[in-house]
């Protein structure tokens, strides 16, 4: 692994334990639920950041399939999408595509990671490695998000430790 992945994987890892941290004790009633009608709950979220991993592991090369494409795919607002998994699905969903996503992570030379990204990301590094440290933001973006709805659900505060380490 190039080095300079190093803090990228590190912060991967933080925010694939966060996510999971996230969804803890969260009952599928919790998972739907909104703050109001323009926002989004966290069965969303968790589609969306599943398929933007799935994206980022075909994006370098690796298995890109989005196990909840047949759901989410098309759907540009979440009244668009016909239905949501179990919090238990999403889970499973999630440790599946990341287990891909850092197995190809691993394996990423310098010349891979200083070649041009696939699409253009809001960040002024046009390289693969631009779009990484673009997408471990949105990432973290995205689970801060569901850490406010786990309270507004009734449950504490997201936490960083794993259950074993509390």
């Amino acid at each position: 692994m190039d080095l300079r992945l190093r803090p990228l994987v590190a912060i991967l890892d933080v925010n694939t334990r966060l996510f999971r941290n996230c969804l803890r004790d969260v009952d599928e009633e919790g998972a739907l639920t909104r703050i109001d009608a323009r926002t989004n709950h966290l069965s969303f979220l968790a589609c969306h950041l599943v398929g933007a991993r799935a994206y980022l592991a075909g994006a370098l090369g690796g298995d890109g399939s989005d196990p909840f494409a047949h759901l989410t795919g098309d759907a540009r607002t979440i009244e668009e999408v016909p239905r949501f998994p179990s919090v238990a699905e999403v889970l499973e969903a999630w440790e599946a595509v990341t287990a891909r996503l850092m197995d190809r992570m691993r394996r990423l030379g310098r010349a891979e990671l200083d070649a041009e990204a696939p699409a253009r990301f809001p960040v002024d590094d046009p390289t693969v490695l631009g779009m990484l440290a673009f997408l471990m933001q949105h990432d973290a973006y995205h689970v801060g998000q569901m850490a406010l709805l786990r309270k507004h659900v009734g449950l504490g505060a997201m936490e960083y430790g794993e259950p074993e380490e509390r």
